[in-house]
């Protein structure tokens, strides 16, 4: 039987910090970062405005800290993201945090995207760090509704998009396999396969298979040239994850009408291609 953790106050007295559920708006998060003497770069300010005006913010543990002189401790991005958004949101906030308590605030690793798969499908996923990558991918193709993905709307794909499109999409994301070897980048080729399957899944896992394989039958063979051209590609930078996924559609539509394609281009100027 799982064991469920229910509430167990302290006395009264032990402690004078509390926890209040507070209707963060603009204007009570300006006023919250005016009190606040400092604080390290802030990075996350767009992605958390996004996320809030589209109405995907939600309560999280991590509360915004007051100190006990009624000073912003901690939750910057947080709040300079509901100034920027113009909307108002919950959050936990905290008061009478002892600000010489700061320096074991973030201290630990932060959970990354590929954590909170592990978390949540657990049973599920395999490979979270993968999936993780692949579906940083999809999440803005289907955003845009596949016409165009760039370094900036990769960079706003939070955790909890990232999660969400695994919880929408579980069975395909699961059916997913990581052969290896991959050439290039094996996020941006298995996030094509996973677009390609929803096309023709048959056909999609035997141009994975011949990709894997390295089936060469002859001379410009659209399978073969995206094996090299992926070998070529910086796989791992956001705009090398693009390009590998852009060319592994342009073969795929090669491939699909038995064309021969002895190069594979894709310029940033070119409308994204739409998979046949």
């Amino acid at each position: 039987m799982a064991i469920r953790i229910t509430p167990q106050p302290v006395a009264l007295g032990t402690t004078n910090i509390f926890v209040v559920i507070e209707n963060i708006t603009p204007e009570r998060a300006g006023l919250m970062l005016d009190s606040s003497p400092g604080n390290r770069k802030c990075t996350r300010v767009d992605v958390y405005a996004l996320s809030m005006k589209r109405g995907e913010w939600k309560i999280i543990t991590d509360c915004i800290g007051i100190d006990e002189e009624g000073r912003l401790l901690n939750g910057h991005n947080r709040l300079k993201g509901v100034v920027k958004s113009g909307v108002s949101v919950l959050m936990p906030v905290m008061y009478n945090v002892r600000r010489s308590d700061m320096a074991k605030i973030d201290g630990g690793k932060n959970r990354t995207a590929a954590d909170h798969l592990a978390l949540f499908f657990l049973k599920d996923i395999n490979n979270c760090t993968n999936v993780s990558a692949t579906v940083r991918l999809l999440v803005p193709y289907y955003r845009n509704c596949g016409a165009a993905i760039s370094t900036t709307d990769m960079r706003m794909v939070t955790a909890q998009d990232i999660v969400n499109f695994v919880a929408e999409n579980t069975e395909e994301v699961a059916s997913l396999t990581f052969p290896k070897p991959l050439p290039g980048s094996p996020s941006a080729v298995m996030a094509a396969c996973f677009i390609f399957n929803r096309i023709d899944r048959g056909s999609s896992e035997t141009f994975l298979e011949r990709l894997v394989s390295s089936h060469n039958p002859y001379c410009g063979y659209p399978i073969k040239t995206l094996e090299k051209t992926l070998a070529a590609i910086h796989g791992h930078s956001e705009q090398g994850r693009i390009d590998a996924l852009a060319k592994t559609i342009k073969a795929w539509n090669f491939w699909r009408q038995g064309k021969l394609c002895k190069q594979i281009k894709w310029l940033d100027s070119e409308s994204f291609p739409k998979p046949l």
